[in-house]
C-alpha cells in the first residue's frame, strides 16, 4: 500500500510539474515579436518569412499578439491566420514608428483572417510605394470572425484592385485610421454580408505625404466609394437596430462616392465632412434598397458643377437633420420610390 501511494504521488507530482511547464510555455508564445523569428528592420528585405513563423507559433498556443518593431517591415506575400474550425483571437500591434511596407502587385492579399473570435490590429502604419499603380488586392481581409477591429492605423499610398479593408460576415469597426493616398476599385473599405459596420473619427484624403514622399494613387485607381457596404447579414439586425453608422469622419473626392450603401435596414451617418467628386455620376452619400436612414450635423461641398450630396433609390428612406450644402452641392436626387423627411434643416432645398 505503501509503494502504491507513493507511485501515485510521483505520477500525480509529475503532470502537475509537466502542466505547469506547458502553462508557462503557452503563456509566454501568447505575445511574440517577429525579430524573435528573424525580421529585420530597415534592411529592405524581405520579412515575410519571418513573419509567417510568428504566425505559426501564435497558432500554436491558441491565438495572441503579434509584435512590429519600430522601424520598416518589409512584405512581399500572403501572411494567413486562418485556422480550420479553431477559432482564435489575435492582436497586431506596433511599437511606436513600426511600418509595414507592401511590396505586391494587384493580385496580392497580405493580411487574411478566417474563422476567428476577434482580430484587432492597432498602431501600424501601412504604406506602398508610388509605383506600380496597383500594389495590393486586399491588404486585409477577414471572414467568418465575429470582431475585427482597426484602430490608430495608418494606410499610405495603397493602390488596390478590389479593396484596402475586405471583411465578410463579421462585425467591423474602424476608428481614428487615416486612409490617405490609397484608392481601390471596389471601395478602400467594403464590406458584403457583414453585421453591425461602426466607422468613426476617420480620414479618407486623395493624397499622402509620407517619409518625404508623396503619395496618391486616386489619379490612377478609379474607386467606387471610400466606403461601401452591402448586403447586410439579417442574424445581425435586430428590431430597430442601426446596424450601420459611420461618424464624424473626412471624406476627400477622390471616389465617386463617398460612402455607398446597399441593402440594409437601418444606417446612421452624422458629422461626416464631404468633398464631392467632379466625376459625372458621383455624390456624397449614395443608398441604394435602405429601410431607414438618419443623416444629421454633415457638410458636403464641391467647387464645380451642380452633384448631389445624397442620392436613394429603390425604396430607400432618409431623415435629414441639420446639413450644410456650398459650391455647387444641391441636397438630394432620388427616384419615384424612394422618400425623405426634413427635421430642422433650412438648406435641405428640393429642387
Amino acid at each position: 500500500m505503501k509503494n502504491y501511494l507513493s507511485s501515485e504521488l510521483i505520477k500525480k507530482t509529475l503532470l502537475i510539474i509537466l502542466s505547469l511547464f506547458l502553462f508557462s510555455f503557452a503563456a509566454q508564445a501568447k505575445t511574440v515579436n517577429i525579430v524573435e523569428f528573424g525580421a529585420i528592420p530597415d534592411d529592405n528585405l524581405d520579412d515575410t518569412p519571418a513573419v509567417r513563423e510568428a504566425i505559426q507559433k501564435l497558432q500554436i498556443t491558441g491565438g495572441g499578439t503579434l509584435v512590429f518593431p519600430e522601424g520598416t517591415t518589409d512584405i512581399n506575400g500572403e501572411l494567413s491566420f486562418q485556422t480550420s474550425g479553431n477559432f482564435q483571437s489575435y492582436l497586431l500591434t506596433g511599437d511606436r514608428g513600426a511600418f509595414i511596407r507592401l511590396n505586391g502587385n494587384q493580385s496580392s492579399d497580405y493580411f487574411i483572417f478566417g474563422n476567428s473570435n476577434q482580430v484587432e490590429i492597432e498602431g501600424l502604419i501601412f504604406y506602398a510605394p508610388q509605383a506600380p499603380r496597383y500594389n495590393a488586392n486586399r491588404v486585409i481581409v477577414s471572414n467568418y470572425t465575429g470582431q475585427t477591429q482597426i484602430t490608430n492605423c495608418s494606410f499610405f499610398g495603397i493602390g488596390a484592385s478590389t479593396a484596402v479593408v475586405d471583411v465578410y460576415n463579421t462585425d467591423l469597426i474602424v476608428e481614428k485610421t487615416q486612409f490617405e493616398g490609397s484608392a481601390a476599385v471596389n471601395g478602400v473599405i467594403r464590406t458584403n454580408t457583414s453585421g453591425a459596420v461602426m466607422v468613426s473619427n476617420t480620414t479618407f484624403l486623395d493624397f499622402a505625404n509620407f517619409l518625404d514622399l508623396y503619395l496618391s494613387k486616386t489619379p490612377t485607381v478609379s474607386t467606387l466609394a471610400w466606403i461601401n457596404i452591402e448586403n447586410a447579414n439579417p442574424l445581425y439586425h435586430a428590431l430597430g437596430q442601426r446596424a450601420t453608422r459611420i461618424r464624424d469622419s473626412r471624406f476627400d473626392e477622390g471616389a465617386l462616392n463617398a460612402v455607398r450603401i446597399k441593402n440594409q435596414k437601418a444606417v446612421d451617418i452624422s458629422g461626416i465632412n464631404v468633398n464631392v467628386s467632379a466625376v459625372e455620376g458621383s455624390t456624397g452619400i449614395s443608398l441604394e434598397s435602405v429601410e431607414y436612414a438618419e443623416i444629421k450635423f454633415s457638410s458636403f461641398g464641391f467647387p464645380g458643377d451642380p452633384r448631389p450630396a445624397i442620392t436613394l433609390s429603390a425604396k430607400s428612406t432618409i431623415e435629414a437633420t441639420s446639413l450644410n450644402f456650398s459650391d455647387g452641392v444641391f441636397f438630394i436626387a432620388k427616384d419615384k420610390t424612394s422618400s425623405f423627411s426634413i427635421k430642422a434643416c433650412p438648406k435641405c432645398i428640393v429642387r
